[in-house]
């Protein structure tokens, strides 16, 4: 079984009862809510700074041209 990232080394370690069910969806859960947590901020500091956010959307405007934000064009965006 190849393994390729931090859920597929959970899986594993259960499977070979190194950790429980309980433990890995501990581990997940709390993955999700570090992220979450980390948008949540994100979005509140952009509301508490409208030049930052404006400045933000000037980039996102000028540079993709209406086109959405992916990951993929992140390099695009030096702000």
């Amino acid at each position: 079984m190849e393994r390729s990232c931090a859920m597929d080394h959970m899986i594993h370690a259960q499977m070979k009862g190194v950790t429980s069910e309980e433990n890995v969806l501990y581990i997940a859960e709390n993955i999700n809510v570090a992220g979450i947590e980390t948008a949540l901020w994100s979005i509140a500091e952009l509301v508490n700074h409208p030049t930052v956010q404006k400045k933000i959307r000037d980039e996102i405007t000028t540079v993709l041209k209406g086109n959405p934000v992916t990951e993929s064009n992140l390099h695009e965006l030096p702000y």
